[in-house]
């Protein structure tokens, strides 16, 4: 079994839906021109290439600089649940965030 590389879809503008960590208030973000700003203080539900879910996978290895500045929760249905470690993290499309190994 391979190990899946995570991949950012951002292929055109979408919604990016957050929840608040605080009060669990829930909202979104567009992303435009590929790209997009994470906050701190909120859970964001970033689509990405792979389709699968964690079950099968026991940990997520961040690619360098990303291992600093966001915590992968989650990931499922093409979706990777992250939280900004530290303000206004920029991500655009096709970045490689990690592999699940």
């Amino acid at each position: 079994m391979e190990n899946p590389v995570l991949k950012i879809k951002l292929d055109h503008s979408i919604k990016l839906n957050y929840t608040m960590c605080a009060t669990g208030d829930r909202g979104t973000v567009i992303s435009t021109n590929r790209k997009s700003l994470l906050s701190i203080g909120r859970i964001y539900e970033i689509p990405i290439s792979f389709t699968g879910s964690m079950d099968s996978y026991n940990v997520v290895k961040l690619y360098g600089e990303y291992a600093e500045k966001i915590d992968v929760k989650n990931v499922r249905d093409g979706l990777a649940i992250i939280q900004p470690l530290i303000n206004n993290i920029a991500i655009q499309d096709e970045d490689e965030i990690g592999i699940l190994l």
